[in-house]
């Protein structure tokens, strides 16, 4: 193989220039990469091997001609027959030449903004694409060749076995032409990593980060099976299948070399192994940072609610945000004004008493009126001079026992009451949600009764409907159509949407419940006469922690988990959920559309 760019004799005065550096760094390089004994008991503890090897890939390049390094590599894989170097070993010994090389010109130009280390960065980019198409060319010519002559026919095998206990049942929620797409997705990502071609840059769109071939599949399958529910060792067994179906082809094929028989299957070893590694890489982390992001604004929102309560208490009982503050008047009756209060309350009732007494008139008269109103003048001093102490304070109190004052303070309670009741509810699904976490079994699919499924979950609202005095009524038909899922989880969004739709909609309204078919799907559909949705807050109610902003007024409860938690369930079976309202008082429509499961049909 050749390369099609120019030769820039930069790189080779570079390579020359820094050959013991290189040297050490493609050494330390290995080390990270290759299994521990590759230097103890191979070519790898030689360094005059090493040397020899970096002056034949310099040459190779000087003289534009790499087929000649196919000597090279018949070297390697002759010393690769020790039982300690696996040929994978061999792949990393070429591959890590150019990674190494680039650290050492980091080094030689630390700055990076020379232009001449800009055209021999680049140079080393084009040096790289070439030693993997030379070591594809030498090391899985005999495995591409048997892939491409039996390509179609790998395809119908592994598309047949793949939505089966063989592989995973869960494949069997996709439709055929998506499991179809995959596979040849697939196939094609490992011809592309034989070939040496998978670290090519694809041409990268407006505002998309730049990709590999390989990160460019990664990243597809990716978002394609996380939300789907997928878990790694489905993913893994169907990335993995290739190996079973093409071994025997091999061992038939290249049956009178033991030696290539050897090389073509841990190449393709290799890149199982490769594949499946990044695969799981990326999964993991696109499942930790959903839960570390769903976690987030769940915190958030406790974290809201929570500065709430404090922020009220202050406010109504006005304590100081700091020292420099003062503290003010409280909105409530304190322990010193109540205690006022009683006083007041027991100096007017002993007046009051006083005065009856003074007063009654059916007694004899013992006294004559004059002493009787000397006595209630000087009753009557005494009790204004100590309510004149307490005027301030008594003030205060009848302002603080408005019915408006008391309103304020009822609202105000309210929100402190609301923000607990949110932060209790929220903490116990972060709980739950942990807990999940730590007892978590796979999950176990089986073929589901729908028509069961949407039954079981009308009747389990009927008495909250009958409560309400709500129409509630189901139109549905038994037509023996099955769809596939775990029962436990798919049950949830069929009864929540039932009793949203309860909840929302006003005494004597509507609720309707149907189940119906189209070619390959049901469609559950829950149709209400409620408070509807606000236009342009469709899908707001799908949101982690979000709620409409008229069902917050109608319905005060609630964490905003309910619709997003079944959002995720229906898209791990592969179907949909979606709301239709024509706006406020008009009632709202929420559908599950799923696919009906193959071997149901």
């Amino acid at each position: 193989m050749s390369s099609s760019s120019k030769r820039n004799p930069m790189e080779i005065e570079f390579l020359q220039r820094e050959r013991e550096a290189i040297l050490e760094q493609w050494q330390s390089e290995l080390e990270k990469h290759v299994n521990r004994h590759f230097f103890a008991e191979g070519f790898g503890s030689s360094t005059t091997l090493m040397g020899q090897i970096f002056d034949d890939i310099v040459n190779a390049i000087d003289k534009n001609l790499y087929r000649n390094l196919n000597s090279t590599f018949d070297a390697l894989l002759r010393e690769g027959r020790q039982p300690a170097l696996p040929v994978g070993d061999v792949r990393e010994f070429i591959f890590r030449f150019v990674p190494a090389a680039r650290v050492v010109l980091q080094r030689s130009y630390p700055d990076g903004a020379s232009t001449q280390a800009e055209m021999i960065y680049q140079r080393l980019r084009v040096i790289e694409r070439d030693l993997r198409g030379v070591y594809s060319e030498r090391m899985a010519r005999n495995l591409l060749g048997v892939m491409e002559q039996y390509r179609e026919r790998i395809l119908e095998i592994w598309g047949q076995e793949l939505p089966t206990p063989i592989v995973s049942d869960h494949f069997s929620v996709l439709d055929e032409e998506d499991r179809r797409q995959f596979l040849e997705s697939t196939l094609e990502v490992y011809l592309t990593m034989l070939r040496g071609e998978d670290q090519e840059m694809l041409q990268a769109q407006i505002d998309a980060p730049a990709r590999s071939r390989l990160q460019n599949y990664i990243h597809n399958v990716v978002e394609y099976f996380e939300p789907k529910g997928f878990i790694i060792s489905d993913m893994q067994r169907a990335l993995n299948y290739p190996l079973r179906l093409l071994e025997p082809r091999l061992f038939h094929k290249l049956a009178h070399s033991l030696s290539e028989y050897r090389i073509a299957l841990l190449s393709l070893v290799d890149v199982l192994q490769a594949l499946t590694q990044s695969f799981s890489e990326a999964y993991n982390e696109r499942q930790m940072k959903n839960y570390y992001n769903e976690v987030s604004i769940m915190l958030h929102r406790i974290k809201n609610k929570l500065t709430a309560v404090p922020t009220t208490m202050e406010t109504i009982l006005m304590i100081p945000k700091d020292e420099a503050e003062m503290a003010g008047d409280p909105m409530v009756v304190t322990n010193g004004e109540a205690e006022i209060l009683n006083q007041w309350l027991l100096k007017t009732d002993g007046m009051l008493e006083f005065v009856g007494k003074t007063l009654n008139c059916d007694e004899p008269a013992r006294e004559s009126a004059t002493a009787r109103i000397d006595a209630l003048c000087e009753a009557w001093t005494d009790y204004q001079s100590s309510v004149s102490v307490w005027k301030e304070a008594m003030d205060n109190i009848r302002y603080k026992m408005e019915p408006a004052s008391i309103e304020m303070d009822n609202e105000l309670l309210h929100i402190v009451y609301e923000g607990g009741k949110l932060t209790a509810e929220l903490a116990l699904e972060l709980q739950l949600r942990q807990n999940e976490l730590y007892q978590r079994e796979p999950p176990r699919r089986i073929e589901l009764d729908i028509y069961t499924l949407v039954r079981r979950a009308f009747e389990e609202s009927v008495a909250e409907a009958q409560s309400r005095n709500i129409n509630y009524q189901l139109f549905a038909e038994d037509h023996g159509v099955y769809v596939f899922g775990v029962e436990a989880e798919l049950k949830r969004p069929f009864i929540q949407i039932i009793e949203n739709a309860i909840k929302y909609t006003p005494q004597y309204g509507d609720v309707t419940v149907r189940l119906d078919y189209d070619p390959g799907h049901i469609i559950f559909s829950v149709k209400d006469t409620g408070i509807g949705i606000p236009e342009g807050e469709e899908e707001l109610v799908f949101g982690l922690c979000e709620r409409c902003s008229n069902a917050k007024d109608f319905n005060k409860a609630g964490t905003g988990t309910g619709l997003y938690n079944d959002r995720k369930i229906i898209l791990h079976h592969n179907g949909q959920i979606d709301v239709k309202s024509e706006g406020v008082g008009k009632g709202s429509t929420f559908s599950i559309r799923l696919p009906i499961h193959r071997r149901g049909v």
